[in-house]
């Protein structure tokens, strides 16, 4: 996906909410049997569970706005396009009518 100032737009929007957002933030694991720190594995995972509501909550917020603006856009791109493809139709058609006539004349 291109960086269109919609996704930079949206992007700043993400960012804004997840420093806003205030939740808990969920228990530290604990380290291991011998005092090591935790696997990668669980820091990921400690991560996603802490970011995870959040981006939830921007996505709840602004999902319904992005598609909406999609379909429309595409709704209108292809009315465009089907409009333009019935005024060429019609101008090809007067252009073979004021030519058959053209021919008639003479």
């Amino acid at each position: 996906m291109t960086d269109t100032p919609d996704n930079s737009s949206s992007y700043s929007e993400l960012k804004r909410a997840l420093s806003q957002q205030k939740t808990p933030a969920p228990s530290t694991p604990s380290a291991g049997p011998t005092g090591a720190a935790p696997s990668a594995q669980t820091l990921d995972a400690f991560i996603r569970d802490m970011i995870q509501p959040q981006i939830q909550n921007w996505i709840n917020e602004n999902l319904p706005d992005m598609v909406s603006k999609s379909v429309a856009e595409t709704v209108e791109r292809s009315a465009a396009e089907t409009v333009e493809r019935i005024v060429r139709e019609e101008v090809r058609r007067t252009m073979r009518r004021l030519a058959a006539l053209d021919d008639d004349s003479n």
